[in-house]
Order: structure tokens, then sequence, then C-alpha cells
């Protein structure tokens, strides 16, 4: 019996301990955009024009703008929440301190969405400065 309970409460918890360490440090997110030819911004870097696909840090809240002359410009943000290797080094922290460790890691956290459809909405037209 105390067997068991040493590898249930001591042995598992330290093999399993920060198992987000193992968990990928990037996630791929997927921008879908209405004009080809906008330009897209990651965390305010451009990253490309159109529909493309990113690497980011899962660990990383992450901020898209898209701008095309003509449109009006549009932000969305993406959170990040906790992944599941994230949960179980949670819930392994509460019986040992060691896989609390993992939460430090990217691979604790994912976000929220790996898809986004941002749809440009067409600016009015100014008029052209009248004659007068």
């Amino acid at each position: 019996m105390r067997t068991i309970c040493l590898v249930l409460f001591v042995v598992i918890p330290l093999i399993s301990g920060g198992c987000s360490f193992l968990a990928p440090r990037t996630q791929r997110l997927f921008i879908r955009v209405s004009e080809p030819d906008a330009r897209v911004y990651l965390n305010g870097n451009l990253i490309g024009q159109g529909s493309l696909s990113h690497q980011v840090n899962r660990g990383d809240k992450v901020e898209i703008t898209v701008q095309r002359e003509g449109f009006y410009p549009i932000t969305r943000t993406v959170e990040r929440s906790l992944s599941v290797p994230g949960r179980l080094d949670a819930v392994g922290g509460y019986l040992i301190f060691v896989p609390l460790l993992g939460l430090a890691s990217p691979g604790a956290y994912q976000l929220d969405t790996n898809e986004i459809d941002i749809r440009l909405i067409e600016a009015p037209k100014k008029a052209p400065p009248s004659g007068e």
C-alpha cells in the first residue's frame, strides 16, 4: 500500500511535471481576408497580403490589423488561454510543486482560435473639391 501511494503521489507527478515544456511553442494562425491585396500586420509587423497563415507564439496575445486604401482598417485581437498540457500542469501543481514550472512555458497556452475571417468595409469616397 505504501508503494502504491508513493507512485501515485510522488513519482507520477514528478514524471509528468512540466509537461507543457514538451508542447509546441508555436501555433499556426490562419487569416482569411476579403481583399486579396490588403496588407496584413501581426502585432504591428507586416507579414504579407491577402489571406495567409503564420506561426505565432502560443504564449502571446495576438493583434491582427488589415489595411487597404479605400477601406476602413480592421483590427482583431486573439487572446490566449490554458492548453490541455497547461491544465494538467496546474492540477499536478496542486499535488506537488514541480508541474507548476510548466506554466512558465508557451506550451501551457493556446490561442483562443486559430482561424480569423476579416471582411474589409469600403470607406465612402471623398467628394472632389468644388471649384468655387
